[in-house]
């Protein structure tokens, strides 16, 4: 069974399909001891979704047991992030916020304006949108956040067909 985290999903035992910040309220957050680091699991040299989901463990107290296996992070963070952006995001995380959307700011905050690739995927991701009108909406969001090779790659995902390009896109971005 394959268990969502990240950003938009919450971290349980079971690891149920419940919003992040709306976790179980009767569940409260361990938060580790100011300047304690340590208590946290190391993600140094390791996979980000998998460092990212033993973190949320953490600060929701839950075991980290439940990062064993197949897990899917929904892009946040993805392997191709840039790896400031990465880092800025987990340690965010590792201060246990309250509200884990504060992460996806400071991701977003750390990747800076739109690079010119971010500009041509955006315009590239528009036409291609707007010509398979049933693209995702996630879709042509978030480019900053990856490393120009991988978004230069993305590029020629829309030379695929409606039916192809967001497979491409999202073999890139996961």
């Amino acid at each position: 069974m394959q268990r969502r985290i990240g950003s938009y999903l919450c971290l349980a035992v079971a690891f149920t399909s419940v919003g992040l910040t709306a976790c179980p309220k009767d569940k409260p957050a361990t938060t580790p001891d100011a300047g304690s680091d340590a208590a946290a699991p190391s993600d140094e040299n390791k996979d980000p979704c998998l460092a990212s989901c033993e973190t949320v463990a953490h600060c929701q107290g839950f075991p980290l047991s439940g990062c064993e296996g197949e897990i899917s992070c929904s892009r946040w963070p993805a392997a191709n992030w840039r790896s400031e952006v990465s880092s800025a995001y987990l340690a965010c995380q590792k201060r246990c916020p309250t509200d884990l959307e504060s992460c996806n700011k400071v991701a977003f905050d750390v990747a800076g304006p739109a690079r010119a690739i971010d500009m041509q995927y955006a315009t590239a991701c528009a036409a291609k949108k707007s010509a398979c009108k049933a693209a995702r909406n996630d879709v042509c969001g978030g480019q900053t956040l990856y490393r120009e090779a991988t978004v230069t790659e993305a590029l020629a995902c829309f030379d695929r067909s409606c039916e192809e390009f967001e497979a491409c896109i999202d073999a890139l971005f996961e």
